[in-house]
Protein backbone atom coordinates (compact mmCIF):
# COMPACT_ATOMS: atom_id res chain seq x y z
CA UNK A 1 0.00 0.00 0.00
CA UNK A 2 2.80 2.17 1.13
CA UNK A 3 4.69 1.31 -2.35
CA UNK A 4 1.76 2.41 -4.22
CA UNK A 5 0.57 5.83 -2.54
CA UNK A 6 4.43 6.89 -3.58
CA UNK A 7 3.74 5.73 -6.91
CA UNK A 8 0.97 8.11 -6.56
CA UNK A 9 3.11 11.16 -5.38
CA UNK A 10 1.24 10.88 -1.97
CA UNK A 11 3.33 11.66 1.57
CA UNK A 12 3.43 8.47 3.63
CA UNK A 13 5.09 7.45 6.50
CA UNK A 14 5.20 3.80 7.89
CA UNK A 15 4.16 4.02 11.70
CA UNK A 16 3.11 2.16 14.35
CA UNK A 17 -0.11 3.20 16.02
CA UNK A 18 0.71 2.54 19.30
CA UNK A 19 2.80 5.25 19.49
CA UNK A 20 1.52 7.68 16.96
CA UNK A 21 3.23 10.69 19.10
CA UNK A 22 6.84 9.45 18.13
CA UNK A 23 5.80 9.73 14.06
CA UNK A 24 3.51 12.77 13.70
CA UNK A 25 3.58 16.27 14.93
CA UNK A 26 0.99 17.20 17.49
CA UNK A 27 -2.70 18.33 16.15
CA UNK A 28 -1.54 17.69 12.87
CA UNK A 29 -4.21 15.65 11.04
CA UNK A 30 -8.06 16.56 10.92
CA UNK A 31 -8.80 13.38 10.40
CA UNK A 32 -7.50 9.55 11.12
CA UNK A 33 -9.41 6.57 9.15
CA UNK A 34 -7.76 2.66 9.85
CA UNK A 35 -8.95 -0.05 8.40
CA UNK A 36 -8.59 -3.65 9.51
CA UNK A 37 -5.99 -2.96 12.06
CA UNK A 38 -7.57 -1.87 15.34
CA UNK A 39 -8.45 -5.67 16.01
CA UNK A 40 -4.91 -7.17 15.74
CA UNK A 41 -4.09 -3.92 19.11
CA UNK A 42 -4.40 -5.82 22.20
CA UNK A 43 -7.25 -4.35 24.40
CA UNK A 44 -4.45 -3.46 26.64
CA UNK A 45 -2.40 -1.26 24.23
CA UNK A 46 -5.66 0.29 22.71
CA UNK A 47 -5.49 2.82 25.13
CA UNK A 48 -2.18 3.86 23.38
CA UNK A 49 -3.62 4.41 20.05
CA UNK A 50 -6.72 6.11 21.19
CA UNK A 51 -3.70 8.91 23.15
CA UNK A 52 -1.66 9.08 20.60
CA UNK A 53 -5.04 9.66 18.04
CA UNK A 54 -6.43 12.16 20.86
CA UNK A 55 -2.14 13.88 20.46
CA UNK A 56 -1.83 13.97 16.59
CA UNK A 57 -5.94 15.24 15.73
CA UNK A 58 -6.58 18.73 15.40
CA UNK A 59 -9.28 20.10 17.99
CA UNK A 60 -12.61 18.97 16.89
CA UNK A 61 -10.28 16.34 13.94
CA UNK A 62 -12.60 12.96 13.53
CA UNK A 63 -11.70 9.27 13.22
CA UNK A 64 -13.08 6.57 11.40
CA UNK A 65 -11.87 3.32 12.50
CA UNK A 66 -13.55 -0.06 11.36
CA UNK A 67 -12.51 -3.58 13.29
CA UNK A 68 -14.15 -6.76 13.89
CA UNK A 69 -14.03 -7.10 17.30
CA UNK A 70 -14.72 -10.78 18.88
CA UNK A 71 -17.67 -9.81 20.98
CA UNK A 72 -20.11 -7.09 21.56
CA UNK A 73 -17.86 -6.55 25.22
CA UNK A 74 -14.94 -6.02 23.15
CA UNK A 75 -16.69 -3.24 21.20
CA UNK A 76 -17.96 -1.48 24.20
CA UNK A 77 -14.47 -1.78 25.75
CA UNK A 78 -12.79 -0.32 22.61
CA UNK A 79 -15.67 2.94 23.00
CA UNK A 80 -14.79 3.67 26.44
CA UNK A 81 -11.22 3.47 26.17
CA UNK A 82 -11.66 6.09 23.60
CA UNK A 83 -14.26 8.20 25.79
CA UNK A 84 -11.63 8.51 28.69
CA UNK A 85 -9.15 9.53 25.95
CA UNK A 86 -11.40 12.90 25.21
CA UNK A 87 -13.18 11.02 22.31
CA UNK A 88 -17.22 11.62 21.83
CA UNK A 89 -17.95 7.91 20.37
CA UNK A 90 -19.82 6.47 18.57
CA UNK A 91 -20.49 2.90 16.94
CA UNK A 92 -22.15 2.00 13.37
CA UNK A 93 -22.77 -1.25 12.78
CA UNK A 94 -23.06 -2.56 9.36
CA UNK A 95 -25.44 -6.09 8.63
CA UNK A 96 -26.14 -6.63 12.28
CA UNK A 97 -27.97 -9.68 11.90
CA UNK A 98 -25.54 -11.40 9.80
CA UNK A 99 -22.20 -12.54 12.16
CA UNK A 100 -20.03 -13.62 9.20
CA UNK A 101 -20.73 -9.87 7.36
CA UNK A 102 -20.74 -7.83 10.26
CA UNK A 103 -18.71 -4.87 10.60
CA UNK A 104 -18.05 -2.07 13.38
CA UNK A 105 -17.27 1.20 12.88
CA UNK A 106 -16.36 3.44 15.50
CA UNK A 107 -16.96 6.96 14.46
CA UNK A 108 -15.51 9.53 17.08
CA UNK A 109 -14.57 13.29 17.90
CA UNK A 110 -12.03 14.66 19.51
CA UNK A 111 -13.70 16.74 22.27
CA UNK A 112 -12.43 16.80 25.81
CA UNK A 113 -9.40 18.94 26.93
CA UNK A 114 -6.77 16.41 27.63
CA UNK A 115 -2.69 16.26 28.51
CA UNK A 116 -1.39 13.13 27.31
CA UNK A 117 2.72 14.05 26.32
Amino acid sequence: MLKHALQKGLNVKKADMRCLNKHFHKEEFDYIISVSALQWISIREREKVAKGCYYILKPRGKIGIQFYPKSEEEMLKTGRIFKKSGFKVEFIIDNPNNPRKRTIYIIAEKFLICQYF
